[in-house]
């Protein structure tokens, strides 16, 4: 048996290839199905979720999987995508998560914020997909970069790095 956070790494994954295929193709399909009946079904039932996602429609995604660097502060990531979403350009995060609130969406903000930093002033947004909500949306990105610089302050105090 796969243990569950490989299960739902899996279910991530399989996640993660749908949407760039959808992205690449304009095409929402199904991807070569995963490898156990708690991962199939998993990802069964988020697909299904995807198929009803109005936003879907309505984000002109123009890329996806763009690694970023921002040399002046020293990191680097991977954002999901970016796209056109209610006129603005913005990065987007695909989340597989159902409730995000709180810190949590602050976490998420925190980094899409680094991403948007990294790029320069290129995009207006950020926006947090969940096939089980509708796009959260921000435009405060200077105020999530500046919880981030703390968090990483605070994590380069802690652990030396």
């Amino acid at each position: 048996a796969i243990p569950f956070i490989e299960e739902h790494g899996a279910i991530g994954t399989a996640l993660d290839k749908t949407i760039k295929n959808f992205i690449d193709t304009g095409k929402l399909e199904r991807v070569e199905a995963p490898v156990t009946p708690n991962v199939k079904e998993g990802y069964e039932h988020i697909f299904g979720l995807l198929e009803k996602c109005k936003w879907l429609k309505e984000i002109d995604f123009v890329e996806h999987s763009k690694s970023i660097l921002n040399k002046e502060y020293v990191y680097s990531g991977e954002l999901d995508a970016i796209g056109t979403y209610e006129g603005a350009l913005a990065i987007c995060d695909f989340k597989k998560t159902k409730q995000i609130t709180g810190e949590t969406k602050k976490k998420y903000f925190m980094q899409l914020s680094a991403y948007a930093k990294a790029l320069e002033g290129e995009v207006d947004a950020l926006v947090i997909l969940s096939p089980y909500n509708e796009p959260i949306v921000t435009t405060e990105i200077d105020k999530y970069f500046g919880h981030f610089l703390i968090s990483r302050g605070m994590y380069k105090q802690r652990f030396g790095i």
